[in-house]
């Protein structure tokens, strides 16, 4: 529905459905009044009619007995025309008992005979006074004329309805107007009223147009306490608390935008600092293993060809550079491994869990045959991630758990369940097992459980935490020393997942 505010001209406005409403409703009631009181008014001046008929006829036909039975036309005559004499009678007639007219107050129409249907139906039934015909304009009656329980003739009287038919529709006229005036006045009330009650309304309809622009600082003027003013009254509390809270919402909007531009900021510079961070641990790894590869090679020929010569003590020290050397060499190795792990170029897709399961073992073959371990894998599913990552992964879980075995030979088994979108992958083993104050700090670089008793540099769970939480998952371990260990891990399902590039 649309409204100009201005003018308030709107189809369907209040003030316009007033003044039509209260129109119709005048004229409703005024026309039901109109149409009662003429009805009744007809009725009234109807039984009036008949009532006069029948007394009249009653004594046209008393009067005319003696002339009826002396056969007098004069006397007969002389009643007649006393009856015609009242200009509300039309005709006044007696006849015999065959419908021969004996006297008329139209003398032309004595000695004639009834002929018409009417008239011939009231000769042939009974002897008892009765209408002959009623309309508007006229009532007709008629009554026998009785002798001594003989009936002798009929006396017909017939009465002019015409003044009381002007009467009628002089107060029909008059209903009409009384009707065009009540609809009048009250239409002129439903302005004044529309106009008290739609004042207000506009002030109000011009306060919701000032909120559909954004003015929020103009309130709704109050004329009225009714109502109509407690609902701008109302609008003008709203309209305040809202500039308030848009206020408010403006103000927490500028310092999320601050916050987000300073997060971006940040975020920007991690990614640098973790490129660079990349980079020097690249370049620092290449670096190094150059003049290390150099200590080993010349340590090594030292150790050939001067063994046994410089002494005992010479042959322990040469021994302890070249283990030194070796240990220097794979853990530059395995932190160059831990600074890209999560970082590929390659984006998040769909992929096999078994085919990566699978070439984890075969990578490990040879530690496998060597430890005489068993490895077992359930069905995998499929998941988002990287197929060399994930290949990473199950090669460094397996392998942790054939370095860290017991005197028994590894069991190693390899399964997954679903959890609402989620896959939590399980790597046990039957090995040494993880006290329950160290199941956090296993997963930190460098950080080792058995320190130089076994080989390795400490970052095997790192890198695996760090693969794992780049794809939005989690790992943790369940176990307890000389229990064996129970690796979990979750990575997104592949059915039907947003596959996203993942930082």
């Amino acid at each position: 529905m649309k409204v100009r505010i201005p003018g308030f001209t709107g189809t369907f406005s209040i003030r316009r459905q007033l003044i039509i409403g209260v129109a119709i409703v005048h004229l409703l009631l005024m026309s039901i009044f109109l149409i009662d009181l003429t009805s009744r008014q007809r009725s009234f001046l109807m039984e009036g009619a008949k009532e006069r008929v029948l007394f009249q006829v009653n004594v046209l036909a008393t009067s005319s007995l003696p002339h009826v039975i002396v056969d007098d036309s004069a006397g007969l005559s002389e009643i007649v025309d006393a009856f015609a004499r009242d200009r509300t009678i039309r005709y006044a007639m007696v006849t015999d008992m065959q419908g021969r007219v004996l006297g008329h107050s139209d003398h032309n129409e004595t000695g004639k005979r009834l002929e018409d249907s009417r008239s011939l139906r009231i000769l042939k039934g009974p002897a008892k006074p009765q209408f002959l015909f009623e309309s508007p304009l006229t009532v007709q009656a008629v009554a026998p004329i009785i002798v001594q329980g003989r009936d002798i003739g009929w006396a017909w009287l017939g009465v002019d309805r015409s003044e009381e038919q002007d009467h009628l529709d002089y107060v029909t006229r008059s209903g009409i107007l009384y009707t065009f005036c009540a609809v009048l006045i009250g239409t002129m009330f439903a302005i004044m009223l529309g106009n008290t009650i739609t004042r207000p309304l506009r002030s109000l309809l011009m306060g919701a147009k000032r909120l559909s622009q954004d003015r929020l600082d103009v309130p709704v003027p109050v004329t009225t306490k009714n109502e109509v003013g407690l609902v701008a009254r109302a609008f003008n509390v709203a309209m305040e608390r809202l500039a308030r809270q848009r206020k408010a919402l403006e103000t927490e909007i500028a310092e999320r935008k601050r916050a987000e531009q300073a997060l971006q900021q940040a975020n920007e510079s991690l990614e640098r600092s973790n490129q660079d961070l990349e980079q020097f641990a690249y370049a620092a790894s290449h670096d190094l293993q150059e003049p290390l590869r150099t200590i080993k090679n010349f340590t090594s020929l030292l150790n050939r060809r001067y063994k046994g010569k410089l002494g005992e003590d010479a042959d322990e020290f040469v021994g302890y550079i070249i283990d030194g050397a070796d240990r220097m060499e794979t853990l530059i190795k395995d932190l160059l491994a831990y600074s890209r792990a999560g970082r590929s170029n390659k984006a998040p897709a769909p992929v096999d869990s078994g085919r990566a399961f699978r070439t984890a073992l075969s990578n490990l073959q040879g530690a496998i045959q060597s430890s005489g371990a068993q490895v077992e894998g359930g069905e995998l599913p499929q998941v988002v991630a990287n197929d060399v990552e994930m290949v990473q992964l199950f090669q460094n879980l397996i392998s942790n758990a054939i370095k860290y075995r017991s005197d028994r030979a590894p069991e190693i088994h390899v399964g997954a369940v679903k959890k609402d979108r989620l896959w939590i992958f399980e790597v046990q083993d039957n090995g040494m097992g993880v006290p329950p104050n160290e199941q956090q700090r296993i997963f930190g670089v460098f950080q080792r459980l058995h320190g130089r008793e076994l080989p390795g540099s400490g970052i095997g769970l790192a890198t695996c935490a760090r693969i794992v939480e780049r794809h939005g998952g989690r790992i943790w371990v369940e176990s307890a020393r000389g229990g064996g260990s129970r690796f979990k891990f979750t990575m997104p399902d592949a059915s039907g997942a947003q596959i996203a590039q993942v930082s």
